[in-house]
């Protein structure tokens, strides 16, 4: 598919960024459909999510409002 995008009143450097994402967009694209055909296609499903965690005083179950309380 070719489409011609109109960047007539635009800066030059505006229409410059605009070249330069769709040419990105279009590195992605190719690599996500090469990838396609396996599982493994940028979801690593099997891997652990490790959350952050942080010291704190709190115990047990805590409101959004008490959590954003100042002293």
């Amino acid at each position: 598919m070719e489409t011609t995008l109109d960047v007539q009143g635009l800066r030059r450097e505006r229409g410059e960024y605009l070249k330069d994402l769709i040419e990105r967009w279009k590195k992605q694209d190719s690599q996500l459909q090469e990838g396609a055909g396996s599982l493994a296609c940028g979801n690593d499903l099997d891997k652990d999510i490790v959350f952050a965690t942080h010291k704190s005083h709190i115990i047990g179950g805590i409101r959004r409002a008490t959590a954003y309380e100042h002293d």
